[in-house]
């Protein structure tokens, strides 16, 4: 998405992903859930975040697990 919207990404940026299990919030059993970690030196917060919910949209695994897994994005 950078490269969409002609934003010019640090050499220095990272993501992490943090995946796991717990309780299914639709009831019983478990469901997937996963927490993005997204570091963007020397962007604006509010850039970055809008950068990663842009992303979050259009990613085929966000896709894939809409509706199925809880996911929270964090600019870090």
């Amino acid at each position: 998405m950078a490269g969409q919207t002609k934003m010019k990404l640090p050499a220095d940026t990272s993501d992490t992903a943090h995946i796991g299990i717990g309780q299914n919030p639709k009831g019983k059993g478990f469901a997937p859930g996963g927490a993005p970690e997204v570091s963007l030196p020397g962007a604006g917060r509010a850039e970055a975040g809008a950068l990663v919910e842009e992303t979050h949209e259009v990613c085929p695994y966000s896709n894939a697990a809409r509706g199925n897994a809880g996911v929270q994005l964090h600019i870090v």
